[in-house]
């Protein structure tokens, strides 16, 4: 039975279309299996196991489903391998994913899949688009080691068709999305995952892709251009455009790689500031590139929930620095001696607590000490929009310039000097993250906003002594 569009098409009609009947045209696919029958390493292989925990891990495929806008009602299916008539084997496509309800097709999806160092290919994926659009599928999505900020962008600049959407994700972000789940499930009774059957099936999905040889890389290094353009700020000659473009790339991918590597270690989906404010990644570059040129700084803003604000970080290009901060509002019933006492024993809670994290893989006595001593707080004044630098110590021997100053905010900072690591693009990855995890552990859980104390009721001893006054 030849069917025209899939979205529409009743499922018995697509399932007698999926079998070979002469020389009719047909739909070549194969289910998905949790255990492939392809080669460990393929990305036919990756693809099979993301496919089948999709379908066999109701928690996960509704988290998915949900990203890329299809309804999580439904029954679904998954097929790897698909090749639609009067198509070549070489516009094979990697993935399908189609929901039923009421035995009719309701929503479909084409996916495209690389591992390891192979990148989207521009022609391909537009190949793709044109495939879907012929048979009525609504979206394709795309799965590399490539990062953008949100699944709405694409590392591509394709120009998308009416009322078709492109969805990316970067390997990292999917197991981000598995870990997650397996962290509720194990710190929460009746956790994420619901079923117990289901939450081994993921550990087990998770296993597979955080094997070695599995195609499933993160974030390592950045890209050459990244040491290019710091050699000529150094050297001060103008920037290559494609350089710069190109190391901002690698800027955003690490951007996205800190907020997935913070989410994994603390069980909550970290988010970037304004993730979805350009419609397009290469919108994004643009924009980041101009700012680069003129301040030769990178910046970014690490959302967390329940956190005592959002981390701010700066890479300095042209002091080789890295900078972080979180921003505390001042005590509205505070003078400026109460708000600097209440900020300076916030920081040295902070500084006793440190010594008693335990967790071998974020805990690096020399990395703390570096990073406490490196403590600057600056103070913001109402109606200024300066802020003026403290050490801790200082914050008492310099309390005179403060004290006629009606103060708002606090920002708590650390600043690591990376000199000529700043450029190494490996190097830059790995201390950025590092002091990110040492950031977040030794200083910003452990800050506390300020709650004014609850209004209290006069008591007779109160109203006696007010009486005796008058």
């Amino acid at each position: 039975m030849a069917i025209k569009k899939i979205i529409g098409a009743s499922f018995d009609d697509f399932k007698e279309f999926c079998k070979k009947d002469g020389d009719n045209p047909y739909l070549m696919l194969r289910k998905a299996r949790l255990i492939p029958i392809s080669k460990f390493g393929l990305e036919m292989s990756l693809t099979s196991v993301f496919l089948a925990a999709v379908k066999l891990v109701k928690e996960f495929r509704e988290n998915f489903l949900s990203e890329i806008g299809m309804s999580t009602s439904g029954k679904t299916y998954v097929y790897t391998e698909v090749t639609f008539p009067n198509q070549s084997s070489e516009k094979r496509i990697d993935g399908m994913i189609i929901t039923v309800k009421g035995n009719k097709i309701s929503d479909a999806a084409l996916l495209e899949m690389k591992n390891g160092n192979n990148y989207l290919c521009k022609e391909q994926v537009e190949d793709y688009i044109k495939i879907a659009k012929e048979w009525g599928i609504p979206r394709l999505v795309t799965v590399s080691n490539e990062y953008v900020l949100h699944p709405s962008q694409s590392p591509l600049k394709v120009k998308l068709p009416k009322d078709f959407s492109l969805y990316h994700f970067s390997w990292t972000n999917i197991l981000t999305i598995a870990r997650l789940l397996l962290f509720k499930s194990k710190t929460t009774p009746n956790g994420k995952i619901d079923d117990e059957d289901q939450i081994e099936i993921m550990n087990e999905v998770v296993a597979y892709w955080e094997s070695d040889g599995s195609g499933v890389c993160g974030f390592t290094s950045m890209k050459d251009s990244w040491k290019r353009t710091g050699e000529a700020i150094a050297k001060n000659i103008t920037l290559s455009a494609e350089d710069t473009k190109d190391a901002i790339t690698s800027w955003h991918q690490e951007e996205k790689d800190m907020a997935l590597k913070l989410s994994r270690e603390l069980g909550v989906l970290v988010k970037i500031k304004n993730a979805k404010s350009k419609k397009t990644f290469a919108e994004l570059i643009d924009d980041s590139a101009k700012e680069f040129i003129s301040t030769k700084q990178l910046k970014s803003q690490l959302c967390i929930k329940d956190a005592v604000s959002d981390i701010n970080i700066i890479a300095d290009a042209m002091q080789k620095k890295i900078v972080m901060s979180v921003i505390l509002d001042a005590p509205i019933d505070k003078g400026a001696r109460g708000k600097v006492t209440w900020v300076k024993k916030q920081v040295e809670n902070c500084i006793d607590k440190i010594a008693k994290i335990n967790n071998p893989m974020i805990f690096d006595e020399n990395f703390f000490t570096a990073l406490i001593k490196d403590i600057v707080i600056f103070v913001g004044v109402k109606h200024s929009r300066a802020s003026i630098g403290f050490s801790l110590r200082d914050l008492d021997d310099r309390f005179d310039q403060l004290k006629d100053k009606d103060i708002n905010r606090f920002e708590v900072v650390c600043d690591r000097d990376l000199g000529r690591d700043f450029y190494a693009p490996k190097k830059f990855v790995e201390e950025i993250e590092k002091m990110l995890l040492h950031f977040y552990a030794g200083i910003v859980q452990n800050l506390s906003a300020y709650r004014q104390p609850s209004p209290k009721m006069a008591t007779i001893s109160d109203t006696e002594q007010k009486s005796e006054t008058e």
